[in-house]
């Protein structure tokens, strides 16, 4: 990345770094000293750049600005009447890490941490990245660095000020399951058109066997962008079978990578470690120990299109968690979802009541609720203010720093209103397979990876083995994904063997084998994640 400005005041510097790929207009001066700037993906009043940073500016006012008109993944710095102003997007989901103090706030991750004195483990957040791949309620695992809290505008000084960010969200008056769709399709619509008119009629995006992609694609087609479209898995896996076979019927190019390489010398693997190590800013769910096919595909992408679009965050339409629709315990939940890996796995200092509890904690303070039990309507919130902000946002995050990315479908106009589709619409995937049948019934009736295409209801077979599912005892769905970890007995790849680890992390930097028995971890994207936090305290590069 190149240093596009600096910025100096009495009281603050500034660096500003333009993206890899892409030029931007994104920074704009006023007569008077003071500018506003943004990173990211930035949209306002549908549009961006310098006309959107003028509108923005003009409008802006902490106390009483609607974020309603502002979307994107971003982060906006605003100067005016000798006061800095700093914030994301609405959920948080482009994220922004500071220190203890707001001393120094980046969009990287290393950036911070190598600002720290020390580098100190922090003990909850370490287990959750390693063993859930992102550390959650704005912590990382190290001590001293966090996310900037998304919930607020700051202002920034010697004495930090906020303002709670505000959304005027208007509930629909209609509330039967064709008027629904009908405003959901509409709103999706002018969103894409939007997209169109900001960044011009090329965007990346994966196509897979899912709901998701098929959404997007959807959409591109309906506003006639023109979708660069990919394909990651082994060439008979259900994912590339149905993509492929999709692209073929609607004659569009796709491009299909099984990220299988060569394999590399000791030599390369340094080199391509470092790569990662920066370039993934020291953590996110994949770690940065690889093959180097993850960085190659990024690359690759990035030069299709200027906009890359990640379909992730299209669960919001349906039952993502895969519980019935009835109050739960916040304790039964964890249960069902984040406790199934074996005592083994862990050295004798790790205690799982503790850790469950800690985990506990943090989700009533993601959702802001003082309840031990999580409503319906608090699982829907659950799974962007959690699921969405902290474990999907890195890699949009990480995207933006070569071209301009998002979760179209994470944003607050379209997440507001699924919070409160019924339950039973969400179920199987019907209401997001009634919004691809509204926009392309063509692209609906292909068959997908779940064996059903999402034109017609599934079948008995398939209904029946969802409903078994989601309404299993908690007791239950915890022992089977006990079963499935420990059954999966997977080979480590040849790149996570001591031999590899040894030529990239120095003897200091293993203290985190201190918490977990590495033998006896079976995930290879979580002992990547272990070695990530090697790598990041020992600093080796």
């Amino acid at each position: 990345m190149s240093l596009k400005e600096v910025i100096k005041k009495d009281n603050f510097v500034i660096h500003l770094y333009e993206k890899i790929a892409v030029s931007t207009e994104n920074i704009l001066h006023f007569e008077n000293g003071d500018f506003i700037l943004d990173t990211g993906t930035f949209i306002y009043k549908k549009q961006t750049g310098l006309a959107a940073l003028k509108d923005l500016y003009r409008d802006f006012d902490p106390g009483e600005f609607d974020f309603k008109a502002l979307q994107g993944q971003f982060c906006v710095l605003l100067y005016k009447n000798k006061k800095l102003y700093i914030w994301n997007d609405y959920f948080g989901i482009y994220h922004l890490f500071t220190d203890d103090q707001c001393r120094i706030v980046s969009s990287s991750f290393l950036a911070v941490v190598r600002q720290q004195k020390t580098k100190q483990i922090n003990r909850q957040a370490m287990y959750e990245y390693v063993c859930e791949g992102a550390s959650y309620s704005d912590d990382t695992y190290i001590k001293g660095v966090k996310l900037l809290d998304a919930f607020n505008i700051h202002e920034l000084g010697l004495k930090v000020s906020t303002w709670r960010k505000k959304y005027m969200f208007e509930p629909a008056k209609a509330n039967d399951y064709d008027t629904r769709i009908e405003l959901t399709v509409e709103s999706l619509i002018d969103y894409f058109d939007t997209l169109k008119k900001c960044f011009g009629n090329n965007a990346c995006s994966a196509l897979s066997g899912g709901y998701d992609s098929r959404l997007i694609l959807a959409l591109l087609s309906k506003v006639e962008m023109d979708p660069h479209l990919y394909v990651y898995g082994a060439d008979k896996s259900a994912d590339v079978r149905v993509a492929t076979g999709i692209a073929a019927a609607e004659n569009l190019s796709i491009l299909h990578d099984s990220k299988t390489r060569g394999k590399l010398s000791l030599e390369q693997f340094q080199e391509i470690t470092q790569k990662e190590y920066f370039y993934c800013d020291g953590h996110g769910p994949n770690g940065v120990i690889s093959n180097g096919a993850e960085f190659d595909a990024r690359t690759v992408r990035s030069d299709a299109a200027d906009l890359q679009l990640n379909g992730g965050g299209g669960e919001i339409f349906r039952n993502f968690w895969k519980l019935p629709d009835r109050p739960i315990s916040i304790a039964a939940f964890l249960k069902s979802r984040f406790d199934h890996l074996p005592a083994t796995t862990f050295k004798a200092g790790f205690d799982r009541g503790i850790y469950l509890s800690n985990l506990q904690i943090k989700i009533q303070h993601m959702l802001e609720i003082d309840s031990p039990v999580l409503m319906r309507m608090d699982l829907e919130r659950l799974y962007v203010y959690m699921r969405i902000k902290y474990w999907m946002g890195y890699n949009t995050s990480i995207q933006n720093l070569r071209c301009y990315a998002l979760i179209p479908l994470a944003e607050p106009v379209f997440a507001y209103p699924s919070f409160s589709i019924p339950f039973k619409h969400k179920e199987m995937g019907a209401f997001e397979a009634a919004l691809i049948k509204r926009l392309n019934p063509k692209l609906a009736a292909y068959n997908s990876s779940y064996g059903y295409n999402f034109s017609d209801r599934p079948g008995r077979k398939a209904a029946f083995a969802n409903s078994l599912q989601q309404n299993l005892p908690v007791s239950a769905q915890r022992l089977l994904r006990k079963l499935k970890y420990s059954s999966s007995a997977l080979e480590m790849p040849y790149f996570l063997q001591q031999q590899y680890i040894d030529a990239v992390v120095p003897e200091k930097g293993l203290l985190s084998n201190e918490y977990f028995n590495l033998e006896n971890i079976r995930d290879p994207l979580m002992l990547s994640r272990l070695q990530t936090v090697n790598l990041v305290l020992s600093d080796p590069f």
